[in-house]
This record gives C-alpha cells, sequence and structure tokens, in this order.
C-alpha cells in the first residue's frame, strides 16, 4: 500500500491494538452452549455454537458474573464484548450477562438453580419465619399496574382495616426486574420497621416469570 507508513508492532502491540479497536464493538449473540466448564473456581468457559452452520464462539467469564445456572445444551442470549487473548491472540468473547432462550432453556435453568439453593440449605423449614399476630405495615414490591398488586391492596384492607402499606412500584418482567425488585428489597429493610414484605405479581408464562 503505497504512501501509508505503517508502524511495525510487536505482537503484544498489535493484540492490545485490535482489543482496543474490538471493545468499542458489544455484541449480543444467541445460540447453544457447548464446552462448558468452570476452572478454579472462578472462572467459566464455554463455546457458543450455531444450530444451521459450522460455527463456534469461544466465550469467557467470571463465575461472580452469572446469575443464570447454565448447562451444554441450553439456548442463551449472550452479551458482551470481542478481544483476543493476551496469551495467544485467540479470539473470544468475554460475557458480561446471560439470557436463557426459550421455554426448555428457562425450565432446565429454573431447575438447576432449585437444586443450588436446596443443597446451601435455603429452603429449610427452620430458616422460615412466623409472621406476626398482628400486621400493621407491610411494604409491597409490586408493578403499580398489576392485576394482582389491586387484588391484594383490596384483600388485605377487607381483613386487616387500618394497615398500611408502603408500596415500591417496580418491573415484574423483562430486564429491569431482577435489580429493581432487589433495590427494592433494600430500600424498604433500610428505611421502614415492617412486620412483613410482600412481593406480588399475576400468573404469566415462564419467560414472563424468569426474574423470579
Amino acid at each position: 500500500m503505497s504512501g501509508l507508513d505503517i508502524p511495525i508492532l510487536h505482537v503484544a502491540q498489535a493484540i492490545q491494538l485490535c482489543n482496543s479497536l474490538l471493545r468499542e464493538l458489544p455484541l449480543e449473540v444467541e445460540g447453544e452452549i457447548s464446552s462448558y466448564s468452570v476452572a478454579r473456581g472462578q472462572f467459566i468457559f464455554f463455546d457458543l455454537k450455531d444450530e444451521e452452520v459450522e460455527a463456534r464462539l469461544a466465550c469467557f467469564m467470571l463465575v461472580n458474573q452469572l446469575q443464570t445456572p447454565l448447562e451444554n445444551g441450553m439456548r442463551v442470549l449472550i452479551s458482551g464484548t470481542p478481544g483476543l487473548y493476551q496469551k495467544n491472540g485467540a479470539f473470544r468473547l468475554t460475557v458480561s450477562r446471560v439470557q436463557p432462550r426459550g421455554e426448555g432453556s428457562l425450565q432446565r435453568s429454573f431447575a438447576l438453580l432449585r437444586s443450588k439453593l436446596e443443597n446451601e440449605g435455603l429452603f429449610s423449614q427452620e430458616r422460615k419465619r412466623s409472621l406476626p399476630r398482628f400486621v400493621q405495615e407491610v411494604g409491597i414490591i409490586s408493578s403499580a399496574g398489576a392485576a394482582g398488586f389491586g387484588d391484594f391492596v383490596k384483600i388485605a384492607q377487607e381483613r386487616l382495616p387500618g394497615i398500611l402499606f408502603r408500596h415500591i412500584d417496580v418491573s415484574v418482567q423483562g430486564e429491569r426486574a431482577e435489580l429493581e425488585i432487589c433495590t427494592a428489597f433494600d430500600r424498604l429493610n433500610s428505611y421502614y420497621s415492617l412486620d412483613a414484605i410482600v412481593l406480588v405479581r399475576g400468573g404469566g408464562s415462564i419467560e414472563d416469570l424468569h426474574a423470579f
């Protein structure tokens, strides 16, 4: 390419330059998980494969970033940043978020999570707390427009006249739901002395209920 003064780079410099360019290209990719593994309890490696053509994308993420249990064969949507691994120049995606796609993957993810929490003893009877006999102040986490929210308030007021509600309006499905619900719990626990906190929503498909 005459007329261009192209600098000669060391290998490490070339990889760094490529990574600086690739970091500006965040990706969302859908595919099926294969070759899933966890190294030293901290690092997750897997391939994302395309069912229609022979194509695989190497993926990497940290264990503490994973909010949904995964296994081979699950279909997922991942968000991440492409780049080259410094040691060998291999192309891979550094993943920041994984979302199961399709009813089969959602069901399997739920089963894996439930099994994990059961093994940790989080469903054991001795962890459950008794409700107070006389409930006076209750926190409600729900979408203000949800039919379930209106039904809960109406029935509670009929059974316990004079009950005081502290309501925080949140999304109950979609990408924002998990963070908004967790933040609402923290806020109610931090600012009020409540007899109970109730998380309310109506029914829906497994996709709609995934945040729960």
